[in-house]
Order: C-alpha cells, then structure tokens, then sequence
C-alpha cells in the first residue's frame, strides 16, 4: 500500500516533540512492514525511512485555518492520505484519515474521518474512534535502579498539571527535576532542566524514581514512556491513560503521602 502521511512540522524534531516523533515512528513502522511510504512536512525534513519527502511550506500546511489543500502535493498512485493536523475538508483525489492530537473546545463541529487517541479522548469529543500512539521501546532506556528524585516530563501549561507536581514535591520534601519548555523560577529541591529530548530524555526516564503527570494530555504519552520500562507513574486521572496501570498510580500516590 502507498500511505501518504502529512505533518505540519519538520521532521525528526530536535528537543521536546510528543506528536512528531509519534509521526516518525510511524512512518518507520509502515515502512518496516513493507508499504511504501511519502511524507508531506515542511522543508528540511530528512526521514531515511521514507520512500520519498515532498516539502510543503509552512504557509500551505497551515492555511485557511486548517483548510489546507494538500491535492496539488499528492502522488497520483497514492492509496491514503494520514494527516496529523486538522483538515476541514477532505482531499477529493484520494482516501483520507486524520489523527487529532490535541483537543478541542466544546462544542467545535469534528472534521471529517478524525481519529482520537484513547477511549477517553474519543468520548470527550462524542465519537467512539481511536487508536494509540505507538512508540519505539528502543528509544528508551531500562534501569532497574533509580535515582533519589522524580520526574516531571511535558509543556509547563496548567492543563498538564505541573503545579501539583510541585505541590507534591514541597510537602513532601522529594527532590523534583522538571523537564519542559518556559523557564520558571524554582528554589530548594526542584530543578529545572528545560526542554530535553533523545538521549538525555531517555537517561532522565531511566533514572527517575517516580514520574509525576496529570492533566488533559490526549494521549498520555508521557505516562506511557514511564510505564513502557517498569517504574512507578503518577497519574491522578489514571482513567485517561489506559497504558498505564492505577495500581502503579496509586502506588507512587501513596509514596508521596508517607
């Protein structure tokens, strides 16, 4: 099959970059299975497992508030298109499915053919399609022992819930490194470290004892990273992240409260 896949992002990303490097993996995965696979991304994109890169500019990506016609960029013996951005309107010349990977405000009408990316996020949004993210476990690293601090990986947005982290990390008295972008002042046991991504990510995943995350995350990725090599996950709305256990949730939630 020839899978058409559509990012609005330079690929691979350098730093922090949930949805793009799900899209990599992707593409990679496809590509392993034997389909033939062309990526639609911004110039600059260099995928060694794709059988052909089509720049598209920024302008056209992103045009007319999720408008973009993507036809003109489209190989003629293409048999789907999988856009990972928001498409108001389908591509008439083939075949056509998009990932949403964020959300919506309530009340927004869905484009057409969305796929969400958990049961919960499908259901909040009144539809009932979804399929995980899938990552590579070879982008992580397994270490049995575990460093004396926790971990908070993800933006610094009140809806990821940060603050409880911190929140936790002072009543308690745990040391605290944060990952992420904007720069915050912090003092005493919490460190930030800002935006990391690659192998630096996946020594700070390796080492921390707990990782601690709430908030509205469609995905959960974050969570699933943690719970992918065995060690404790912090994730109050457990629900929302049906990769990861609530016992292993409730376990780092009563270390917090000894």
């Amino acid at each position: 099959m020839h899978v058409v896949v559509a990012s609005h992002h330079r690929l691979p990303v350098e730093g922090y970059g949930g949805p793009q490097r799900v899209v990599v993996a992707l593409v990679q995965a496809l590509a392993a299975l034997g389909h033939r696979v062309t990526v639609l991304a911004q110039p600059g994109t260099k995928l060694p497992a794709a059988s052909r890169v089509i720049e598209v500019s920024p302008r056209a990506l992103k045009s007319n508030g999720g408008g973009a016609d993507l036809t003109p960029f489209l190989p003629d013996n293409a048999d789907i298109l999988h856009a990972h951005f928001p498409l108001k309107q389908g591509q008439k010349s083939v075949p056509f499915v998009q990932t949403l990977h964020g959300n919506w405000k309530p009340g927004t009408p869905l484009p057409p053919h969305t796929i969400f990316l958990s049961r919960d996020h499908a259901r909040r949004h009144g539809s009932d399609t979804f399929v995980y993210n899938g990552l590579d476990p070879a982008d992580f690293i397994f270490r049995p022992r575990k460093e004396q601090w926790d971990l908070f990986l993800g933006k610094l947005h009140s809806d990821r819930g940060y603050h409880w982290a911190i929140e936790a990390a002072k009543r308690t008295g745990r040391r605290l490194i944060v990952a992420g972008g904007w720069r915050p002042s912090f003092t005493g046991d919490i460190k930030y470290v800002g935006e990391v991504g690659g192998k630096r990510k996946a020594v700070l995943l390796a080492r921390a004892r707990c990782l601690r995350r709430n908030g509205t995350s469609p995905s959960g990725c974050p969570r699933s990273r943690r719970c992918s090599r065995e060690r404790p996950c912090s994730a109050p709305n457990a629900a929302r992240c049906p990769k990861s256990s609530r016992r292993t949730s409730v376990l780092c939630a009563a270390r917090w409260t000894r």
